[in-house]
């Protein structure tokens, strides 16, 4: 009774919180409160569709995109239960289509995102298709590609191919359609009837605009496994309500769930089994928070559960710029009522390092990481250094002796030539700067390149004194960042390395992105 009150004290979103969705005539979100593994909150604020009017409610179904994860990942822990598959298991053993990349793929990579394996929805980018293909061509995609970004195991990428590849597992070890799986071992027994990958319930989602005008955006990610699953605040919370308690999901599997793995140097990794995993929550002992988001076309969801103690929060919306942190905040609002103020840390963040204006730019450079075929920016602001990725400039917080943070998120340490990267979760990674390019004429680079792991083409030509590369998708000026080297990062490219004949003559290209691919090998057309 003493936590229902501090609930209501604390956590129960009052309609101030969400008064900003409260708009019948805005698409918003729905929002559900869990407690003791009852949902007690749950309502709906803004429109799911704006062309009717029609309400949401806790019953409106959305696309809860990478949240369907954690349901793949415990359809693969059933079948180990059920002794049909094991972790250590080869996942060639179940999909011989997969190429032998000298490196055994194995479960546990696939289901901790640690195989290496190239990401379907980037490399769909390059096709005329688009960049959504469906279930078949996501597999088509994944079969065809020559090489790996790592060895698996010794790193972890966030990729969606590897939740594509463990639905089809699913199927073909079950020998049923992955949706129908889910639906008997899973959505069925907990009485989840408005999950699934149809319903008539659906909400419509909304780009929302800068004019404030709202456009549907509903071109949704289409491969399952990944994405795709269509669910209720409602459902959802009788999902979190049951996990651990033994019934669907065996407490010794849950555990599984909740252990996390390390990559072969040992380094520790949150993500196992479709969930984030984070221990100590807010610094609290012992508190164990999971939780997931998901992000396609205009849709957007986000929760938190805190398992040992059966609280959690769930927000489902169909807006491009939910406020998903109000989610956040009644999580937040529930750990102080119950555990009070998160404690002050052990050790206060050292101050920053004034810094030389000339020490700033004698840093700013490329970095180029041979292993990943990553490549790092920083650039001079005066007595300041900068990471430039996707386009945006971060400031770096000096702390002396060539050690640089950003925002508590990882660290950047320069030696040299080299720097060194290290984050959590990660193992660190070491770059080198890479040499000012010599002059080349651009016209060398021009001309169409095809790759026999996509479909499409790269089309290069030289615009204005610039080279411009051109995709299926569209256009990117590019800028030199070493000899036969250029870079798009502010349109999520990487380094494109030209390669040439002993006579000099440009032979191909290998190209990488930031969105998981690295490495993909084009040869010039003649």
């Amino acid at each position: 009774m003493m936590l229902l009150m501090a609930l209501a004290a604390a956590a129960l979103p009052p309609d101030t919180r969400f008064a900003p969705l409260a708009d019948p005539y805005r698409p918003g979100c729905a929002v559900g409160v869990i407690e003791e593994g009852r949902l007690i909150h749950a309502r709906g604020y803004g429109s799911a569709d704006l062309s009717t009017g029609r309400p949401i409610t806790a019953r409106t179904a959305f696309n809860i995109a990478s949240m369907s994860k954690q349901f793949t990942a415990a359809a693969i822990g059933l079948l180990i239960d059920d002794g049909r598959l094991t972790e250590e298991d080869d996942v060639r053993e179940y999909l011989p289509e997969l190429p032998d990349y000298g490196r055994t793929i194995r479960i546990r990579h696939l289901l901790h995102h640690t195989t290496g394996l190239r990401n379907h929805m980037a490399l769909a980018g390059f096709q005329p298709t688009g960049p959504l293909p469906t279930h078949e061509e996501a597999l088509s995609l994944v079969f065809r590609q020559k090489a790996l970004n790592f060895r698996p195991g010794t790193r972890h990428q966030y990729e969606s191919p590897n939740y594509v590849l463990l639905a089809e597992i699913v199927e073909r070890v079950s020998e049923m359609p992955f949706e129908r799986f889910l639906k008997t071992r899973m959505f069925l027994p907990l009485g989840m009837k408005d999950t699934g990958f149809a319903s008539p319930a659906l909400a419509r989602a909304y780009n929302a605009g800068p004019d404030g005008k709202f456009v549907l955006n509903e071109a949704v990610n289409r491969a399952r496994g990944s994405s795709g699953l269509l669910s209720t605040v409602e459902d959802f919370s009788k999902w979190l309500a049951a996990l651990g308690d033994g019934k669907i999901v065996s407490r010794p599997l849950f555990q599984r769930m909740l252990a996390g793995t390390k990559l072969e140097d040992n380094t520790p990794i949150a993500y196992s089994y479709g969930l984030q995993v984070e221990r100590d929550h807010k610094g609290v002992p012992g508190l164990t928070r999971i939780g997931h988001g998901g992000q396609t076309a205009a849709y957007r969801s986000i929760f938190s559960y805190f398992p040992e103690h059966r609280f959690g929060t769930v927000m489902l919306c169909n807006v491009s710029n939910a406020p998903l942190n109000l989610a956040q905040g009644m999580a937040d609002d529930w750990v102080k009522s119950r555990f009070g103020p998160a404690p002050a840390a052990a050790t206060a963040a050292p101050p920053p390092v004034p810094l030389a204006a000339s020490e700033a730019a004698r840093l700013a450079g490329t970095y180029h990481d041979p292993e990943g075929d990553e490549i790092r920016s920083f650039a001079a602001d005066g007595p300041a250094l900068k990471l430039v990725h996707f386009g945006e400039a971060y400031a770096l917080a000096h702390l002396g002796g060539g050690r640089f943070a950003l925002e508590g998120l990882g660290e950047f340490r320069f030696d040299g030539e080299r720097m060194i990267e290290t984050g959590p979760g990660q193992p660190a990674l070491a770059f080198t700067r890479l040499a000012p390019p010599e002059p080349r004429p651009l016209e060398d680079y021009a001309g169409r390149y095809a790759s026999k792991e996509v479909d499409g083409e790269a089309v290069f030509r030289v615009d204005g004194g610039r080279l411009a590369m051109k995709l299926p998708a569209g256009e990117v000026a590019l800028e030199p960042i070493a000899t036969d080297s250029f870079a798009a990062p502010g349109q999520g490219f990487g380094r494109i390395a030209f390669e040439r004949y002993p006579s000099g003559e440009v032979a191909g290209l290998t190209l990488s992105t930031l969105s998981g691919i690295s490495r993909l090998r084009f040869d010039r057309v003649r």
